[in-house]
């Protein structure tokens, strides 16, 4: 009997069938994979390359973009409002950093130029700490999307300042039990809270409040501000040598010299290639997050008896300077280690000693060209400490705003050097913003027309 061999055919047919699966069933797949990766690329920032060729093959008119870190709302929106009705829209951009989650629209802010101009990706940022320059590294991210962003302005509004609380308070500093303590240390300077500062004290709280409108308010027209700004091929950063300060932290050393270290205010103004530098950066501010950190520290001034509203307010409102944590007899030698806490804020060091190292100093106008009037006081039981005035309506009249406007240079004690300002050679007012600005201040601004012309009456009627 012989054996009957399987049809030829069929077999050829089933392994066709076999085969012809598997090519479809391989090239869906590499499909997916495909669209996936197109998915992530788009949805993934900009690459730097791309940027950059994207900007330098720019042709149109250049914009300033006005980048805004608030705390939440913007209350001297209503001045903004009459700043950019006297510009072209095609001039300049808005972003805001704000809380995140928080919408500006029609129920937020009276002004249409912020509809929707807050950041997505926007973060929660505490007062000294690294996400301060956390925040203003994504605004610049942001606005360096778009091509037509040739100048980068950093502003204020409604950063909250100080948090106190008054506690009753006796303990291993010898003070007496009737004694109230004043407390500087918030949920904005510290992790912990004030109550749970003031129970690691063995204290109560008797009273907690807060100050602070720091709102960046423009003292010119916005066509002033463009030029000015446009006709500078420079960066605007106020930055000095740090001589004076325990900031520095030797085990920085490995991304910042201690020669590169610097100092200066927070409020810059960059070209599109500095603020490149910034976004782009992925070695300093590692550094800074892990190494430069404000301490939990106690600042205060003591009354053995009760204090008035009215002293209370002068005695919160008069700035002191830090303690270095109370001698604790139960923790030893770690009390030597806690008095050198290095105490850092890393928002008045980190763009100007990026910009050391890379020596791009010699690129800089190292001025600011916002605004802060500093007031020194002292008390009879601390040292001299500098903080901001806050401007309110009876000391924002004309004569006020003539003395900020004719300021021509600016002197560093540190380094005994005279900036002296100047755009392209030619001599200039050193300040277009200023800061800290009621909303009085705000409304005055206005109503002598400084700004743009405003009714004033108009906005108190709609707050009634």
């Amino acid at each position: 009997m012989t054996k009957r061999t399987p049809p030829q055919t069929l077999s050829k047919r089933h392994s066709f069938r076999l085969g012809w699966k598997l090519v479809v069933l391989v090239s869906v797949g590499l499909c997916v994979i495909g669209l996936l990766k197109l998915q992530s690329e788009l949805a993934a920032p900009p690459a730097r390359g791309s940027r950059r060729i994207r900007a330098d093959a720019f042709v149109g008119s250049p914009k300033v973009a006005f980048l805004f870190l608030a705390r939440r709302d913007l209350p001297l929106d209503f001045l903004w409002q009459a700043f950019f009705e006297n510009a072209d829209v095609a001039n300049f951009s808005i972003y805001i950093h704000s809380e995140p989650g928080f919408v500006f629209d029609e129920s937020s802010t009276r002004s249409a130029f912020f509809y929707n101009r807050q950041l997505r990706n926007s973060i929660k940022v505490g007062w000294g700490e690294s996400s301060m320059i956390g925040a203003e590294r994504l605004l610049l991210e942001a606005a360096l999307d778009d091509p037509a962003n040739r100048r980068f302005v950093l502003l204020s509004d409604r950063l909250r300042t100080k948090n106190f609380a008054v506690i009753e308070y006796a303990d291993s500093l010898s003070l007496p039990s009737t004694a109230q303590l004043y407390l500087n240390v918030t949920i904005l300077k510290c992790r912990n809270s004030v109550s749970a500062i003031a129970k690691q004290l063995g204290s109560s709280i008797l009273h907690q409040f807060w100050f602070g409108l720091c709102s960046c308010v423009p003292l010119y027209n916005f066509s002033y501000i463009y030029n000015y700004l446009m006709a500078s091929p420079r960066s605007f950063v106020d930055s000095f040598l740090d001589k004076k300060e325990g900031r520095y932290n030797p085990k920085m050393s490995y991304a910042i010299r201690k020669k590169k270290w610097r100092k200066g205010s927070q409020w810059i103004t960059l070209i599109r290639r500095h603020a490149e530098v910034v976004a782009d950066d992925d070695v300093i501010f590692p550094a800074f997050k892990k190494f430069c950190k404000h301490l939990c520290l106690i600042m205060f001034s003591y009354n053995a008896t009760f204090l008035s509203n009215e002293e209370m307010t002068a005695a919160v409102r008069s700035d002191v300077n830090p303690r270095r944590p109370p001698i604790d007899a139960s923790k030893g030698k770690q009390n030597s280690k806690r008095q050198k806490q290095h105490n850092c804020i890393p928002d008045e060091h980190y763009v100007q000693t990026l910009f050391a190292i890379n020596d791009l100093e010699g690129e800089l106008e190292r001025r600011t060209v916002t605004y802060t009037l500093w007031n020194e006081s002292a008390t009879k039981l601390e040292t001299k400490g500098w903080h901001p005035v806050t401007f309110n309506y009876a000391n924002a009249g004309p004569q006020q705003i003539k003395k900020i406007k004719d300021i021509n240079h600016v002197y560093y004690e540190t380094e005994f050097r005279t900036e002296w300002c100047s755009n392209n050679s030619t001599p200039v007012p050193c300040f277009l913003f200023a800061r800290k600005f009621s909303k009085g201040a705000a409304m005055r601004l206005l109503s002598e027309g400084v700004v743009g012309s405003f009714d004033a009456s108009a906005l108190l009627q709609t707050q009634t």
